[in-house]
């Protein structure tokens, strides 16, 4: 790993300048090997991020490329029910591809997403005009629950809980505000919707079956945290105290969720013995803030 060799250096750095000094006639030699290895860490760092840099210029690229094709079918009007299901599937296509294509570069990479999104949103907008035209409304009723469909599907692979329900949720709702269709296909795309929603619903209530277990393990992990607190010894050595209560900051913060009946009481424990070592130490608050 680039990233754990290069945090470990950073450590190693630190313990060699704690380190008193060597023998005078070792010390060049000792230093040498030493930023030798060091060199040779930076270099790969570098060489790594050179690489990501490239790849997502390359993804830059391919990404503005489906811009272009999704620009190119919004130029053509859709004159019928076989030209919006034709260009439909392409979009959706191009949707595909886009998914697989990796990030572009942080600078550019919301900006062509936007532009991307924006054009799709454009699509559909004008194709639920278009079928709100049709004197069919049954065919109309349909094409609009196959569009919910294809945005269920999206979905259904989603882990954001929380905000993929809210979605599930809301497309479930314009689904009953839709009437009636074709009697031969409302059977088959009732299933499909549903499958879709059930199959998210079902990873869902599994993932959530056993997160109290991961909970518990996350609660006795801040008790010891806290319990590391108590047992800190001011070392009277402000950078050295200094170093300690970010690691403990650290480490509280990279801890995940506790049973919700413990959250509100191990916080206010954990604030107040923070808060306890800290005015014992020579650490003013603005010390804390820039360290």
């Amino acid at each position: 790993s680039i990233i754990k060799s290069f945090k470990l250096l950073q450590k190693y750095h630190d313990e060699w300048r704690e380190i008193g000094p060597a023998p005078s006639d070792k010390k060049e030699e000792l230093w040498d090997r030493f930023k030798a290895a060091t060199d040779k860490i930076n270099q790969r760092r570098k060489d790594h991020y050179k690489d990501v840099q490239e790849d997502q210029q390359k993804n830059y690229e391919a990404k503005l490329q489906l811009i272009g094709q999704v620009e190119e079918i919004l130029a053509n009007p859709n004159d019928s029910l076989k030209d919006w299901q034709k260009n439909t599937q392409k979009i959706n296509n191009l949707f595909k591809l886009w998914k697989s294509t990796g990030r572009a570069p942080r600078a550019k990479n919301d900006e062509v997403w936007e532009k991307f999104k924006g054009l799709m949103d454009s699509f559909f907008e004008s194709k639920r005009a278009f079928f709100n035209e049709l004197k069919d409304e049954q065919t109309n009723n349909y094409n609009l629950k196959l569009d919910l469909c294809i945005n269920a599907e999206a979905l259904k692979d989603s882990e954001d809980w929380k905000n993929t329900t809210n979605e599930l949720i809301k497309l479930q709702k314009e689904w009953k505000k839709i009437g009636p269709v074709p009697r031969r296909n409302s059977d088959k795309i009732w299933k499909r919707f549903r499958s879709a929603c059930d199959h998210f619903f079902n990873r869902k209530s599994e993932y959530y079956k056993n997160i109290h277990v991961v909970e518990d393990e996350n609660l006795k992990k801040k008790k010891e945290i806290i319990k590391a607190i108590r047992a800190y010894k001011v070392a009277n050595n402000k950078e050295k105290d200094l170093k300690a209560i970010k690691e403990f900051q650290r480490q509280w913060l990279e801890i995940g969720f506790v049973p919700f009946k413990e959250k509100d009481t191990i916080q206010d424990e954990y604030r107040d013995v923070i808060d306890k070592l800290i005015s014992t130490m020579d650490i003013n608050k603005i010390e804390l803030t820039k360290a």
